[in-house]
């Protein structure tokens, strides 16, 4: 088996992961009332349309993350952190920045905004914890 980043078990395992991942923060986002949020990317408000979006975008950022942290995820707990820290970042530039900015709304960084998205921060940090986890079960299981 090729040992660098761009072979076929690192991104099958950065897809799964990210799958994985991403139906557990649907279900999350369900929950919490806020699975809409990844249909306002495009126009959508069924529940169905948004978590299929949400797994696309799921498995994107599994792929992205097996590139990027391929060297740095050599434990399992090295690989959930890793993951936490990822999901921040996503969290960040998705509801806090990409979704406000397409629909048309200002980016803002008030203390509303910031409790209105908190749910869908714990909902990222789950799902980076099971991305990192997942990613590295899947690449380390012979």
């Amino acid at each position: 088996m090729k040992t660098g980043v761009l072979n076929k078990h690192n991104i099958l395992s950065g897809i799964v992961g990210g799958l994985v991942a991403g139906v557990l923060l649907g279900c999350l986002m369900a929950r919490m009332g806020v699975l809409s949020y990844a249909g306002r990317f495009f126009n959508l408000s069924d529940p169905l349309s948004s978590f299929i979006i949400n797994l696309v975008f799921s498995g994107i950022l599994g792929v992205i993350f097996a590139l990027l942290f391929y060297h740095a995820c050599k434990t399992f707990y090295s690989s959930a952190l890793w993951g936490i820290g990822y999901s921040i970042i996503w969290w960040l530039i998705g509801p806090m920045i990409l979704c406000p900015w397409m629909r048309g709304v200002p980016i803002s960084w008030a203390s509303g905004e910031m409790c209105q998205a908190f749910p869908m921060l714990i909902g990222h940090l789950v799902f980076g914890i099971v991305l990192g986890a997942i990613y590295f079960w899947m690449r380390t299981r012979k």
